[in-house]
């Protein structure tokens, strides 16, 4: 049998699959060997090791970097039940890209251990084979998957998955802390136990975990958080990887946790029967929790829908719930502000909203805007937004790189005929307020525009238009949290 022409078949195949097939044609194995140790020099192969036992994956030159070859790949990496596969997989499952420290998590491969693949090693060969890219956004290392691969993504947008997690961090390390099952104060995001990466852990001094004994080592809660809502069987193999491989090597005791907003029956099924805690949020925290993530989800992924369609009463509610889970941190609600404004721009002007608009100029510019208000064929209002606490004070490096993002946005406008003879309004708001600086220069640039208008809003500001459209509700709300004063 010729094996280049069973590439052209099949696909880029591994080498056992190859032999397997030729044996089926009824040569010997001593004769499939020789021939797969043989192969032309129009047959590649792989040269990354990703495989155990001398296992090859051979392809033709017009088939590599195609998607035929990447999913043939992760199909070899599946049938060979490759630590690759259960990185891959988990990672696919949250849109196809993670923060290097989230894959640390998800990856399933330990720090350092003998005779097993390292985070570190796992990483290089999956950038080696092409299979997944590092990259830099805003300062913090990713790792992407090819591509090629998106097929078996999450369609979920990766920042509502984000959110999502962030806010199940804090339900339960609150839960942990009422609780007392771990010690509050020695509790990690992102870090190690026996070697391995998890989202939380936390030393546990309750019976039976811990043995009153002189000189005891502590227990361990250890907890890993799965956002999306379609959690399949694949996507929690790393983490049963993880779990087996501790319980069989860890001599003291350790309860392992996996939430995840919705487990697929299988997955659940296979979670319960591996040992492990397998819950959901609503499951764990009650069922408000749960129906506040599915809230929050849905309005997250549907912006400019909520802010016009919401009342101001339940985005208020949903906020406030947001603060209580939340607590001190006011991530979710700074990026919840937009949302806020967005509702306020809906009432004080008359025309279609649209929140986190991504626009390019025609020098590939890139910029996202908070907040767009067409106001009919006259005008085009465009918000930038910063929901900070009392103690975040906008400086002025953030007004300047705001000025640079607003000629992006405006060379995005005078490229489209439809928007070009519209008047422009830029506006930032804040729930904070400026540096002397930052407020001198936004003067200067406000005197200085001709063919725009600039004006800027502190917490008092943005308090006067709530209050001037009678949002009773959102402007307690910005009193109480969000540190407008």
């Amino acid at each position: 049998m010729d094996i280049k022409e069973l590439l052209k078949k099949n696909g880029p195949m591994l080498s056992s699959s190859i032999k397997q097939t030729i044996l089926a044609s009824g040569l010997s194995d001593e004769a499939a060997r020789k021939q797969i140790s043989r192969v032309s020099k129009q047959v590649k192969k792989l040269h990354v090791k990703l495989f155990p036992r001398r296992a090859y994956f051979f392809y033709l030159e017009d088939q590599e970097n195609t998607t035929k070859f990447f999913e043939n790949l992760v199909a070899a990496l599946k049938e060979t039940n490759s630590i690759h596969y259960g990185a891959i997989v988990a990672l696919a499952a949250r849109g196809g890209k993670a923060s290097l420290e989230k894959f640390k998590v998800l990856s399933g491969a330990p720090e350092k251990r003998k005779k097993q693949k390292n985070f570190n090693l796992l990483v290089s060969e999956l950038i080696n084979s092409k299979l997944a890219f590092k990259k830099n956004e805003g300062g913090v290392e990713l790792i992407e998957l090819n591509i090629n691969l998106a097929s078996c993504f999450n369609k979920d947008k990766i920042e509502v998955l984000e959110v999502l997690e962030e806010l199940i961090v804090a339900a339960m390390t609150d839960w942990l802390k009422k609780t007392g099952l771990g010690s509050y104060n020695k509790l990690k995001r992102s870090s190690d136990f026996n070697s391995y990466y998890w989202d939380i852990t936390v030393p546990s001094y309750v019976f039976p975990f811990c043995i009153k004994k002189e000189n005891v080592k502590p227990g361990f809660i250890v907890v890993d958080i799965l956002p999306q809502y379609n959690i399949q069987t694949e996507h929690i193999k790393y983490f049963i990887k993880k779990f087996e491989s501790s319980r069989s090597q860890y001599p003291g005791r350790f309860f392992p946790i996996l939430i995840g907003n919705n487990f697929e029956p299988d997955a659940f099924t296979l979670g319960k029967k591996s040992g492990f805690l397998i819950t959901t949020p609503g499951n764990l925290f009650g069922d408000s929790v749960g129906a506040l993530l599915s809230d929050l989800k849905n309005t997250l992924e549907n912006m400019s829908a909520a802010a016009t369609k919401k009342s101001e009463e339940e985005i208020s509610k949903m906020i406030r719930s947001v603060a209580k889970l939340e607590g001190k941190s006011n991530n979710i609600r700074g990026q919840l502000f937009e949302l806020v404004a967005g509702h306020i721009v809906s009432k004080a002007f008359s025309g279609y909203v649209d929140i986190r608009k991504k626009i390019h100029d025609q020098n590939g510019r890139k910029a996202e805007i908070d907040v767009i208000c067409f106001e009919g064929s006259k005008a085009i209002r465009i918000f930038e937004c910063k929901g900070n606490n009392a103690n975040q004070v906008i400086d002025l490096p953030t007004i300047q790189e705001w000025e640079t993002k607003i000629n992006i946005i405006r060379n995005w406008l005078d490229c489209n005929n439809e928007y070009r003879s519209r008047k422009q309004y830029f506006e930032f708001w804040t729930t904070s307020s400026f540096k002397p600086e930052a407020i001198s220069y936004l003067d200067k640039v406000k005197a200085s525009v001709r063919k725009y208008t600039v004006d800027y809003k502190a917490s008092n500001g943005v308090l006067a238009m709530a209050k001037n459209e009678n949002l009773n509700s959102i402007h307690a709300l910005l009193l109480e949290h969000y540190g407008a004063e």
